[in-house]
């Protein structure tokens, strides 16, 4: 009897079956999605309690750019521009759950996960993906990107998506620049972003989950800036943040020692890049306008050790509540 199939046929049919299923189980998975949804709860999940987050962790959940979200125990609510206020929290208000598991961790690195919205509710899965390091998707091989996009083709944010930079808005401002001519009295080294006049009433958390620099803490919550911290000053029962990338670029938070977050703005300043923050005084926060003045110096030069101050910046802005 003639055969229908040469031997080898099988085999490519068996081929052809595997890369099938695995082409299924790796593909994304929606079997439904969800429109205004202001916030979820973020579990990760890994059995070795060998790493702490996976591929969707904390920074990741932030940039999603949903209005909160919640993980173990603790709220993060935007208040614009990509930066948080974290409070405690008992009750959640999520009605869905984004949940990763870890399938491979090695050296406490998540290498492949599987990565789940579910309705908190009822349990009911609305999407699964599988992700695996070092694999591409559409040019780009951040993990942490590919999984901001598959929650956010589930999970729909009226929030307004958030551009990299300039995201705080730009409330009018006085700026005064005075070139000086004496000697800095400060050190190169010195740090403005240590808390200045708050007692003890706030300190810095150093570098945590992916934030730029440390993050501003309180007995009852803590702010997290999207851009560099710069400064902590306290006035008048008021704390100031500032943050931003470059010596000219200045983020402005201003909030109540007992977690309010009342306002924030962007303020421009005639610093060059090669400019370095050295002091900030005279903090007034007790009126409608918050006035300081930053002192700047030239970025030092690894071949000179000249102290040269640069200048002060005089700013006076009311922001925007």
């Amino acid at each position: 009897m003639r055969r229908l199939f040469p031997p080898w046929a099988w085999l490519y049919g068996l081929a052809l079956l595997l890369i099938g299923a695995a082409f299924y189980a790796f593909w994304p998975r929606i079997n439904g999605t969800v429109s205004n949804v202001e916030g979820f709860d973020l579990v990760f999940d890994d059995s070795g309690k060998s790493a702490r987050f996976g591929f969707f962790g904390i920074g990741a959940a932030i940039r999603a750019n949903y209005g909160y979200f919640t993980h173990q125990g603790l709220l993060y609510r935007s208040v614009g521009g990509g930066s948080v206020l974290i409070q405690p929290v008992t009750d959640s208000p999520a009605k869905y759950i984004v949940r990763e598991t870890a399938l491979v961790v090695v050296d406490g690195s998540v290498l492949w996960s599987k990565l789940q919205v579910l309705e908190k509710a009822s349990g009911k899965e609305l999407a699964r993906r599988n992700l695996i390091e070092g694999t591409i998707e559409d040019g780009n091989g951040w993990k942490h990107e590919h999984a901001i996009k598959f929650v956010g083709n589930v999970l729909h944010s009226p929030q307004a998506p958030r551009r990299p930079r300039g995201v705080y808005p730009t409330p009018p401002a006085t700026v005064e620049f005075v070139k000086a001519t004496d000697a800095s009295p400060y050190p190169m080294e010195r740090d403005t972003r240590l808390p200045k006049n708050c007692g003890e009433a706030v300190w810095l958390e150093p570098k945590p989950d992916g934030a730029p620099m440390p993050i501003v803490r309180l007995a009852g919550f803590t702010f997290r800036p999207a851009d560099p911290l710069k400064f902590v000053a306290c006035d008048s029962g008021r704390l100031l943040v500032g943050s931003g990338v470059y010596a000219s670029n200045l983020n402005l938070d201003l909030l109540t020692l007992d977690g309010r977050h009342l306002a924030q703005g962007y303020v421009r300043l005639p610093l060059p890049l090669e400019a370095w923050w050295l002091d900030i005084q005279d903090v007034d926060l007790a009126n409608e306008s918050i006035t300081m003045t930053i002192l700047a110096n030239y970025r030092p030069d690894l071949r000179s050790s000249s102290q040269q101050a640069y200048g002060r910046v005089t700013v006076s802005v009311k922001l925007p509540p």
